[in-house]
């Protein structure tokens, strides 16, 4: 059987998998030139304005890892030294620009702070991993994903140089499947980021049942999965250090900001499912699933971070689905615990 033909028949089972994990933890409940200086004004080379706006540049910085240029949006700071803020997209990442500009509007949220905003695009199905094998996929040639290695070793390179911005005081932050890798990036490269929100997140990675569910979201959007951390349903060397129920001592004394709404559709959240738009109900079903498994995994992780010593500030939604108005929204309450952390 092709892989075309499995992933077709995956779309059924990716909610009964989420339905299944929801229910199992519910119960639980647990170089530039050397007189380059940081200015927004400032074009810098290889990039050009993005028709965004607010200061923001659309560069392709190549990384030798993946062998390409990786499409990053980027906001400059307004000194020499100032941290930078990672930005990560959901599971359908666009290829060619980052969605935290027009839906999540980080640079409006940060438009006065002192920080180089950065955005990249081109994640789809990643995890912001570094994958064991090409991933494969229906729509087009594998693609080389090492993204741990770009987001660690070879863009701080890269804005160090031309955006003047600190390898070692910077925040990361990623919703969904980015606030999986947001946290696993933080607790695996603490001299690197300093603080990590994560927004409707998943957590227990390693667990059987939560890794099939990930891995037949990845096969529904056209990934093979197994090229990542290998099969589902084992807990692998790469499950376990991604997960960052698994690896809490790592986290100790890191500042986390993390939040979750309930599921609920609602009018600042969802206005398509109160305003009775057929053709979108398929997706509000979806984020309905989504955002509820992503509350149980969240509240099984406080549970474990309590238990461990640990003290994360945690929001819960009394409404909202996995939808960019919940987190625009939650973009913006993370942004003094973000400051702070960063000391600006």
């Amino acid at each position: 059987m092709s892989f075309t033909a499995i992933a077709r028949g995956w779309k059924a089972k990716v909610v009964a998998a989420m339905v299944a994990v929801a229910t199992i933890f519910g119960m639980m409940q647990f170089a530039a030139p050397e007189e380059a200086h940081a200015d927004r004004g400032y074009l810098r080379p290889g990039c050009t304005w993005d028709s965004y706006g607010f200061w923001v540049q659309y560069c392709q910085v190549y990384s030798q890892a993946m062998g390409r240029n990786i499409p990053v949006q980027i906001r400059a700071g307004d000194t020499d030294g100032n941290p930078g803020l990672y930005l990560l997209d959901g599971l359908r990442a666009q290829d060619t620009y980052s969605e935290y500009t027009w839906r999540g509007e980080a640079p409006k949220h940060f438009k006065d702070d002192n920080m180089t905003l950065v955005m990249p695009a081109w994640g789809e199905a990643s995890f912001y991993t570094d994958w064991n094998a090409p991933a494969v996929n229906t729509k087009g040639a594998p693609r080389i994903y090492k993204w741990e290695t770009f987001l660690t070793q070879e863009l701080p390179v890269y804005l160090e140089r031309e955006f003047q911005t600190s390898r070692t005081n910077n925040a990361v932050a990623g919703l969904s499947m980015g606030g999986t890798a947001a946290m696993s990036l933080a607790y695996n490269h603490r001299d690197q980021f300093k603080h990590v929100s994560v927004f409707s997140g998943y957590f227990q990675v390693s667990n059987p049942v939560m890794s099939t569910a990930i891995a037949g979201a990845q096969i529904d959007q056209g990934y093979e999965p197994t090229a990542m951390w290998g099969p589902p349903g084992v807990p692998t060397p790469g499950h376990v250090r991604n997960d960052p129920s698994m690896n809490l001592g790592k986290l100790q004394g890191l500042p986390m900001f993390i939040t979750s709404a309930n599921g609920y559709p609602s009018h600042w959240s969802t206005p398509e499912a109160l305003l009775g738009a057929p053709a979108e109900l398929p997706q509000i079903g979806m984020g309905i699933a989504l955002e509820g498994l992503s509350r149980a995994s969240t509240v099984a992780f406080e549970s474990q971070a309590r238990a461990a010593g640990l003290d994360p500030i945690m929001h819960y939604s009394p409404d909202g689905i996995h939808s960019w108005d919940l987190w625009n929204r939650d973009i913006g309450m993370a942004r003094p615990h973000i400051k702070a952390a960063l000391g600006v």
